[in-house]
């Protein structure tokens, strides 16, 4: 973690540098939530640079004044230690995945605490207060000049299908991919799907 307080811009700012680095001249970015807003915020800061976009169970909105609210109280939740932390994971869960997804798989839920668990309580703090800061970035979806991709759950229930299918319709090469019975975790509930259609459009960007 860095010194300075985490944000959504410095992790894009990373992503640039390491780009810089490796001498990658131009890439296609795909990110899945929080990594779709690091993406899009990249995409922002060095437009030149973007072969294609990919957004995955993602947003390109702000936070609502409610989404802002919730967080802080997930932020505060977390502060009170691990049982804090745990109690949150445990009420996130179900909303991670389609209500289908977890009849089959109930034991999705105790693997998602548990990977949670492992992380530092707070970093994960760190990352919501990341996304309670970051801008509305609807701009850049209306001035792309490189083709975006919308990874889209039917039963996501974090980020819902019609906020998403209202920011697809900004770009001017827009790809989309409505899951039917997925939430917010496609790479668990749909990964064959997910992994074909990534494929395809990475093919696409650098045709």
């Amino acid at each position: 973690m860095p010194t300075t307080p985490l944000s959504i811009s410095l992790m894009a700012q990373s992503l640039a540098e390491m780009m810089d680095r490796e001498k990658i001249e131009k890439a296609w970015v795909a990110g899945h939530s929080m990594g779709g807003y690091t993406a899009l915020e990249l995409a922002h800061q060095v437009p030149e640079r973007i072969a294609g976009l990919s957004m995955i169970h993602s947003s390109a909105y702000a936070d609502s004044d409610e989404k802002r609210e919730n967080r802080r109280k997930a932020i505060r939740l977390i502060e009170k230690g691990r049982d804090g932390q745990e109690m949150f994971l445990r009420g996130s869960a179900p909303n991670m995945f389609a209500d289908v997804f977890i009849e089959k798989h109930p034991e999705a839920l105790t693997d998602f605490v548990q990977l949670g668990m492992e992380l530092p309580g707070s970093h994960l703090a760190a990352f919501y207060e990341a996304m309670i800061g970051r801008e509305d970035r609807t701009t850049v979806l209306r001035q792309a000049n490189f083709p975006v991709q919308w990874i889209i759950g039917d039963e996501d229930k974090v980020i819902p299908k019609s906020d998403i299918l209202e920011q697809a319709i900004l770009s001017a090469r827009a790809h989309i991919a409505c899951y039917p019975d997925c939430g917010h975790l496609s790479m668990q509930e749909m990964p064959e799907r997910l992994r074909a259609d990534l494929v395809h459009f990475g093919k696409y960007c650098f045709r």
